[in-house]
Order: C-alpha cells, then structure tokens, then sequence
C-alpha cells in the first residue's frame, strides 16, 4: 500500500487504459461512464477499487446469464443444423418454381410442337415408302420428353 501523501499524488493517464477498457467502463456506468473515467485518472486510488469490484459483479451476472442460455443455443443450434445440411434447397426451390411455370410450361409444349411439325415437315418431303420406315421408327423410340412433377 502506498503512504496517504503519495495516495494523493496518484495519477493515472488515460492512455495507460486500453481502448477496450475504457468501453467496459462507459458501457458499464452508461450516461456516467465519462465521469468515472474521470475520477479513474485523477483519483486512482479511491475510483479503481470501485469499478474493479463493479467490472466483477458485471462478469459474474454475464457467466451465470450464458449458462442459463446455454441450453436454448444448444437446441436451436441443433434445430439450425439439418436446415444447414441443405443449403442448396433454395436453389432447387427457385428451379422447380421457374420451370414449373405456366410460362415455362407453355414454352416446353411450344417447343414439342415445332419439333413435331418440323419432323413432319421432314417426312412430307422424302418418298412415300422411306417417310413411312422413318416414321415406324420414330414412334418406336422411347419418349424423353416425358412431364417430370
């Protein structure tokens, strides 16, 4: 312990505080924060053992508040994690929302057509026996243009 004279003559530069030191200080004592930094400097030995004992209490209060919300974080971080799995949902969502479309959907049938017609087209234009070989073919083959849902 130091001698009351040199109590007196204590000082303390408010750069020997760190930045985040002296914002524990004014979030602790809010609106007042600037007083108490005041007095830590210009009356150490009678303000720091206040604010140390205060900045105590202060950490006791949050440890016990993050064990009373460890259990909530723990269930919603185990609800977020399947959501997490499939984060790639949205983007077949948005697919399936664009190409199921009434739009999409009129411009599929639209494209079966004119392929219809152009084959079509084709077949009108070479001889009667080879249009009809062709065609005999054509509809044997498997379809791959089948509807998915």
């Amino acid at each position: 312990a130091l001698p009351p004279e040199d109590q007196q003559a204590a000082k303390l530069q408010r750069r020997d505080l760190s930045a985040v030191q002296k914002r524990a200080i004014s979030r602790l004592y809010g609106d007042s924060g600037e007083q108490v930094l005041e007095l830590v400097e210009t009356k150490p030995v009678v303000a720091l053992p206040t604010v140390q004992l205060r900045l105590k209490q202060k950490h006791e209060e949050f440890l016990k508040m993050k064990a009373d919300m460890e259990p909530h974080w723990q269930k919603q971080y185990e609800l977020n994690y399947i959501n997490s799995l499939d984060h790639r949902s949205f983007y077949f969502k948005q697919a399936d929302k664009k190409n199921l479309s009434a739009k999409a959907l009129v411009a599929e049938m639209q494209e079966l057509a004119e392929k219809r017609s152009s084959t079509e087209a084709y077949l009108a234009t070479l001889p009667p026996g080879e249009a009809r070989s062709i065609s005999a073919a054509v509809q044997s083959l498997p379809s791959t243009t089948d509807v998915r849902i």
